[in-house]
């Protein structure tokens, strides 16, 4: 995605707030998920996410008491591409609860930025919620990040597959890397970053959901982001337009549900 440049020698930390509304208790469930203990805490087309130029970033989680759920935090489009990420804490968990960046789903697209996978395997009670702050080496860059909260994976063996491509030679078509499930039952995720705007899937994947985010922002910093959740194994791929032609990388990851079908 094509930004205007920083300048000057002032660097300015921009904070963006965001708790959502406690959503928990009206959330329909994803479509297909029916034979699968996977549980999305979040509307699928509304999950939680923030996005800013300037340095750290906030993001809420979208119930009052995720005691037990797992977070999934996708962390995409920190530009310049030379810029990594410093942490990722939260309010209510140690420092040390949370695990990342998961060095197999790190991909670079000098055009568009860097993405990066961090989780925390099971969250402590919070009454009112959990602030995540995502925190990048650099104040001067532009940042973004979406938060899956979920239900019933595997916490213990979380991640089945995962794999990136980057600096991809340019296209209209964001693809994905190809990976062949172990298990029936999986949530997959594929992000990224890219050199132009990204809002949809491709044309022909319309098992996967795109995931638009609160307040503005559409998948990852305007790339893309979206994920689909399976009930039996095999080889799995996603496709996103680009608004024009482009460079891009994308991370594509699996994560095991904890409870699988019976044969």
């Amino acid at each position: 995605m094509r930004r205007k440049a920083f300048t000057g020698l002032v660097i300015v930390i921009f904070e963006l707030s965001l708790l959502l509304p406690q959503l928990s208790s009206a959330i329909p469930a994803m479509p297909s998920s029916a034979s699968t203990s996977i549980q999305l805490i979040c509307p699928p087309t509304s999950l939680p996410g923030g996005e800013g130029s300037g340095g750290l970033i906030r993001i809420g989680t979208c119930e009052a008491n995720p005691e037990g759920d797992t977070f999934l935090l996708f962390v995409g489009s920190i530009s310049p591409y030379n810029v990594s990420m410093a942490s990722v804490t939260d309010d209510h968990n140690p420092n040390s609860a949370w695990i990342g960046p998961v060095s197999c789903a790190t991909s670079t697209d000098r055009n568009g930025g860097n993405n990066y996978f961090y989780y925390l395997e099971s969250s402590v009670a919070a009454e009112h919620g959990v602030i995540i702050k995502v925190t990048p080496t650099a104040g001067d860059t532009f940042n973004s990040a979406l938060l899956v909260e979920a239900k019933g994976l595997d916490s213990k063996s979380l991640i089945d597959q995962c794999a990136t491509n980057s600096d991809q030679k340019a296209n209209i078509v964001i693809s994905s890397p190809t990976v062949t499930t172990k298990y029936p039952s999986e949530l997959l995720v594929a992000w990224g970053s890219c050199e132009n705007l990204s809002s949809s899937m491709y044309v022909g994947f319309t098992a996967w959901t795109f995931l638009h985010a609160h307040y503005g922002m559409t998948g990852v910093g305007g790339c893309q982001a979206g994920l689909r959740i399976v009930n039996t194994t095999g080889s799995y791929k996603a496709e996103f337009e680009q608004s024009d032609v482009g460079t891009y990388a994308n991370s594509f990851v699996t994560f095991k549900a904890a409870v699988q079908p019976v044969k």
